[in-house]
């Protein structure tokens, strides 16, 4: 287990769209803890694929997996190599499922990525396109492009004291903070009610 003083809590909410039409929620979260530090990953998977929430967990569990083994292995998230070497990581799991079950799985491997790695020096928070939107990382494999996981930044982690690792339904409800609850006399509210309410921390679903 890590030894940072953080409390992880993890959350993921069906679309009004997305359940009105039969559809899964296409999101997908992971947290590893252990000795060399956390790991937080999310994934977006692409709407138009049907089986992309699929990618998408074994993407952000891949990624995870890769980053604490990178940690153990002694490499430092500022260190030149991280994010390139996790996104070779990513890429090997897209290209052996291809191999084994045809190219065509690539679609459902359509999916962005924003996550954070956080060590007892320093916290890299990095995504796989700005705004959480495509080009997606199985891009490089379908089509040539050279698509990267790019670091968003880097502080020191004594100076982290919350944060929130989300997919673009954050920034819809950033901006509904004033909103009514639908059938409540209450507020949206803030985003950062995630991280003061115990609620969150609680609530075992």
């Amino acid at each position: 287990m890590s030894t940072l003083p953080f409390d992880v809590a993890v959350g993921s909410v069906q679309g009004r769209e997305h359940a009105r039409s039969g559809r899964n929620n296409q999101d997908a979260a992971c947290v590893r803890e252990g000795e060399h530090g956390l790991v937080v990953v999310v994934a977006d998977g692409c709407g138009s694929q049907p089986c992309s929430e699929l990618g998408a967990q074994l993407g952000v569990r891949r990624l995870a997996q890769a980053a604490q083994a990178r940690l153990a292995r002694g490499e430092t998230v500022d260190g030149a190599d991280f994010l390139p070497g996790l996104r070779s990581d990513l890429l090997e799991l897209m290209e052996g499922l291809a191999s084994t079950l045809g190219r065509d799985v690539l679609g459902d491997l359509l999916f962005t990525l924003v996550g954070a790695v956080v060590t007892p020096a320093h916290t890299l928070v990095f995504s796989s396109f700005p705004g959480n939107a495509p080009p997606y990382l199985a891009h490089a494999l379908l089509r040539g492009e050279d698509v990267r996981l790019e670091p968003r930044a880097l502080v020191p982690t004594e100076d982290v004291h919350a944060l929130l690792v989300g997919t673009d339904g954050v920034g819809d409800l950033l901006g509904l903070s004033q909103a009514r609850l639908p059938e409540r006399d209450e507020a949206v509210g803030p985003l950062s009610r995630f991280w003061t309410e115990d609620r969150y921390f609680t609530n075992p679903d």
